[in-house]
């Protein structure tokens, strides 16, 4: 049987990058809403105006190449500051 080939994908494009960072803060708001027992709509909205998610979108703090339970501990990290 032949394999198809795949033409391999630029991941480095912005549109690509964006895809790839809104599949990560649904991740993310999934992880939070079985933490916190809240719907995931409100967990994205809560983590959509939080400090973790500009850093999440600022590529300098590494903060994108965590994983989704690490993002959602900074988050409740920060909730629990006060922040």
């Amino acid at each position: 049987m032949e394999q198809k080939k795949y033409k391999q994908i630029n991941t480095k494009t912005p549109e690509i990058q964006e895809m790839i960072l809104s599949y990560q803060i649904g991740g993310v708001a999934y992880e939070l809403s079985q933490r916190l027992e809240i719907s995931p709509a409100l967990a994205l909205d809560l983590f959509y105006r939080s400090k973790t998610c500009a850093q999440l979108h600022d590529k300098r703090t590494g903060l994108y190449l965590m994983s989704n339970g690490y993002i959602a501990d900074d988050f409740i990290y920060e909730k629990q500051r006060g922040y």
